[in-house]
C-alpha cells in the first residue's frame, strides 16, 4: 500500500499554485517503484464536486518528487480551495471494500490539502493533509495527518543514509487503516466472529460499550468505532505530541447515534491517569505500536493495568512486522494475565509490478485468563483451564 504525501504543502506563488508531492510506503522508507498515472484537481472547499482545474501527471520509477503547478492568471475560482491528488479516477474518497483480500483496501491512499484563501490572505496551506475514507455503512471518515517540509527532510535521510529511520511525524499508518478496515467489515457484515467472542464488537452490546485506543496517533481505528457503533464511548489516548491531531480529527468525526470520543494523555511510563483507572473498559485497541522496541516494556505493562482494572476487556492489537525483535512483545505478553485468543492475516495491496509475497497485517486477540474461562466453560460446561493451545 502506498501514500501519496506533500511534500511540499500547496502554496500560491508566481500567479500560479504550487506544491511538490512524492509516493511512498507508510513511514517513508521506499518509494514506489513503477509507473502510474495520477490526477491532481484544484477544487473548491465549500463546494467539493467543483473543479476549478485539473492535471493529470505521471510517476515514474525512480521518481522522488513529483511537481505539481496550477496556473491562476485570469481563471474565475470560488476560493478557498484544496488541491486533491489522487489515481486517475477521481473520488471525493477512498473507499473500504466488503472483501477478505487485499482488494479491500485502496492500493494508494488519496491525499488532499488545507484551504488556500488569497482573498483572505491564506496563500500557503499549514504542514498538514487531508485522508478520507468511505466506511461500509456510507460515512465518510476523515483523517488528518502530519505532512510538509518534515516529511521531505525525513525523506533524504532514509534516501541519504540507506536505512530505515521511523517516521515520528503523526501519520496514518498500514496497520491502522488496515484495521479499520477489517473491524468496519466485521461490524457490517457480521463475520469472522472466531476471532472475536460474543461480547465484543462483533455483537450489538447490551449496554454502553467502552473503548480505549492506546497510542492512537491520528485516532483512526477509535473514531471509525465511534462511526460505526451505536452507543459507544471511544477514549484515544497517546503522547502530547498527538493531542493536537487527534482532537482535530475528533472536531470532524460523524458518530453514529449517542456514540462520542474524546482524547487524554497517556504515558505507558507513568502510573494510568485518574480518568482511564476509573474507568473498565470492553475493548482496548492498539495498532501499530509494537515496531518501537524500547517502548513495547512499558506498553506491555501498560495493557496489564487496564487488565487488572478490566477483567473481562478483549484486547485488538494490529501489527506490521518490521523486525525480528518485536517478539519480545509476545514474549513478555506471555508473563502477563493476558492470553492470545486469535490471529489472523491481514494482506495489504502490492505494487503492480512486484513479484514479492504482499505484505500482511497481523491482527491478534488477548483477553484475560479468568474470562476465557469463564466464556469456555459457558459454550461447552468443559471445566475451566489456565492456558489455551498456542493459535
Amino acid at each position: 500500500m502506498r501514500y501519496i504525501r506533500f511534500l511540499k504543502t500547496p502554496k500560491i506563488q508566481d500567479n500560479s499554485v504550487k506544491t511538490t508531492i512524492t509516493v511512498t510506503s507508510d513511514l517513508g522508507e521506499t518509494f514506489l517503484n513503477a509507473e502510474i498515472d495520477l490526477i491532481a484537481t484544484l477544487q473548491c472547499v465549500d463546494d467539493p464536486y467543483q473543479t476549478h482545474l485539473r492535471q493529470t501527471l505521471r510517476w515514474r520509477p525512480g521518481l522522488r518528487a513529483l511537481p505539481v503547478t496550477f496556473p491562476i492568471v485570469g481563471k474565475i475560482i470560488k476560493w478557498p480551495c484544496s488541491v486533491h491528488v489522487s489515481l486517475v479516477q477521481p473520488s471525493d474518497y477512498d473507499a473500504f471494500e466488503n472483501r477478505e483480500d487485499a482488494s479491500s483496501l485502496p492500493s494508494v491512499v488519496s491525499v488532499w490539502s488545507d484551504g488556500l484563501d488569497p482573498p483572505n490572505r491564506i496563500a500557503t496551506t499549514p504542514r498538514i493533509a487531508e485522508r478520507r475514507f468511505k466506511l461500509l455503512n456510507g460515512r465518510v471518515l476523515r483523517m488528518w495527518e502530519e505532512t510538509g517540509e518534515s516529511i521531505a527532510r525525513h525523506l533524504w535521510f532514509v534516501f541519504a543514509s540507506s536505512r530505515l529511520s521511523v517516521l515520528t511525524l503523526i501519520t496514518n499508518r498500514d496497520g491502522g487503516i488496515a484495521l479499520t478496515a477489517y473491524v468496519d467489515r466485521m461490524i457490517t457484515s457480521q463475520i469472522d466472529q472466531r476471532l472475536l467472542h460474543e461480547e465484543s464488537v462483533g455483537s450489538p452490546p447490551a449496554k454502553r460499550l467502552n473503548i480505549i485506543e492506546l497510542g492512537c496517533g491520528c485516532g483512526m481505528v477509535g473514531i471509525s468505532l465511534a462511526q460505526s457503533l451505536s452507543d459507544c464511548q471511544v477514549l484515544l489516548t497517546d503522547m502530547p505530541e498527538a493531542e493536537e491531531i487527534a482532537c482535530q480529527n475528533l472536531a470532524i468525526m460523524d458518530p453514529l447515534s449517542s456514540s462520542r470520543a474524546a482524547f487524554v494523555t497517556l504515558d505507558w511510563e507513568e502510573p494510568l491517569p485518574k480518568v482511564v483507572a476509573e474507568q473498565e473498559f470492553d475493548l482496548v485497541v492498539v495498532s501499530e505500536c509494537t515496531y518501537n522496541t524500547d517502548t513495547i516494556p512499558a506498553l506491555v505493562q501498560t495493557l496489564s493495568a487496564l487488565a487488572r482494572r478490566s477483567p473481562n476487556a478483549i484486547v485488538l492489537l494490529s501489527t506490521k512486522v518490521r523486525h525480528s525483535s518485536e517478539s519480545i512483545f509476545f514474549d513478555l505478553m506471555q508473563k502477563t494475565n493476558l492470553l492470545k485468543v486469535g490471529h489472523t492475516e491481514l494482506p495489504l495491496p502490492k505494487d503492480a509490478s512486484s513479484d514479492d509475497d504482499p505484505e500482511v497485517i497481523h491482527v491478534y486477540i488477548f483477553q484475560g485468563k479468568e474470562a476465557v474461562n469463564s466464556i469456555l466453560s459457558r459454550r461447552d460446561g468443559k471445566p475451566r483451564i489456565d492456558f489455551l493451545p498456542p493459535q
